[in-house]
């Protein structure tokens, strides 16, 4: 079902800044654009599930009719709210209580300074982006470009899969403990980086790694030394299993060919991926029509390989 977009930003009226890094900052930016709004515009169709605003930890769940009802929950790593301060994050099928997570994500953390005055959230009732960077100017740098992740439902190729609740940033394979910038999420592109847990589809507790798979997203291709094909530009980010094709689900079917864990899950929401780079010498955020549709440029320094829509997902 596409589902329309809403682009929150720091230069909105009436949007919550972020000035200090504070874990306060970040829960006030994600209450506000996903389930209260501000301004002239509205949530994002997210609700609070649980918070104990005191330890600063919320968690957050999404559309029960127009998506699959997953839960986040936010958290400061130590429970206080200092500047520069680290944040915690894990998403799941469901929770019962704070910290109480029902087939988990793994757990992500990143820590936003005080120079990062930037952000944008880019939101669904069934998922969405935060992006952050400290400058306009020069966003490509490692060094500048702080904050990214997705959480919410990829766009599955299956409907209603049951697994589809995830949460992107690094590529990992357990809990993060210590902070990132996030920008390994790019990094992942090359498709051999698990990016994010995926239950299996017939709802059992089992799971699969997943990465994105840069198969349909290359340039020229090169065999022997001769290019070959044309460029593919603009394509969509695809979610497959780290496993090897031939490798086999818990029933014993070969997951080219199994239902409960398809070797090909399904799309990384919002992102069109492009080949070549461009853009590095115009201020953040650029926004392009593609195919139609306005799209954001992602900071990072792969800046200009990466687009989000900004109308719809899920089409």
């Amino acid at each position: 079902m596409s589902l329309p977009v809403t682009v929150y930003r720091w230069d909105d009226a009436g949007a919550p800044q972020l000035t200090n890094g504070k874990p306060s900052e970040i829960i006030a930016i994600l209450k506000k654009c996903l389930v209260e709004g501000y301004g002239t515009k509205a949530g994002a169709g997210w609700s609070v599930a649980f918070e104990n605003a005191a330890a600063f930890k919320i968690a957050f769940r999404n559309s029960t009719t127009e998506a699959s009802g997953g839960f986040v929950q936010f958290w400061s790593v130590d429970g206080t709210d200092a500047n520069s301060g680290n944040m915690r994050f894990r998403g799941a099928k469901s929770m019962t209580a704070l910290d109480t997570f029902i087939d988990a994500q793994y757990q992500m953390q990143f820590s936003i300074s005080t120079v990062v005055d930037y952000w944008v959230l880019i939101a669904t009732s069934a998922g969405f982006w935060f992006l952050s960077t400290s400058t306009l100017t020069n966003p490509n740098p490692s060094t500048n470009a702080k904050g990214l992740f997705f959480v919410g439902d990829f766009d599955a190729f299956t409907a209603n899969d049951p697994g589809r609740f995830v949460n992107i940033m690094n590529g990992v394979t357990s809990d993060m403990t210590s902070y990132s910038w996030s920008l390994s999420f790019e990094i992942a592109i090359s498709g051999s980086t698990t990016i994010c847990k995926v239950y299996d589809a017939d709802g059992s507790a089992n799971f699969a790694n997943y990465k994105m798979d840069p198969r349909y997203n290359v340039g020229t291709q090169t065999i022997a030394g001769v290019p070959t094909g044309d460029r593919v530009f603009f394509q969509p980010l695809i979610i497959s299993t780290v496993a090897n094709v031939d490798a086999n689900d818990r029933l014993g079917v070969i997951n080219t060919n199994s239902i409960i864990q398809p070797y090909i899950r399904g799309k990384v929401p919002g992102l069109l991926h492009s080949p070549s780079t461009g853009y590095s010498d115009q201020p953040w955020p650029v926004i392009e029509s593609i195919n139609g549709q306005q799209h954001m440029l992602m900071p990072g320094y792969r800046f200009g390989r990466t687009w989000i829509n900004l109308e719809t997902w899920y089409a």
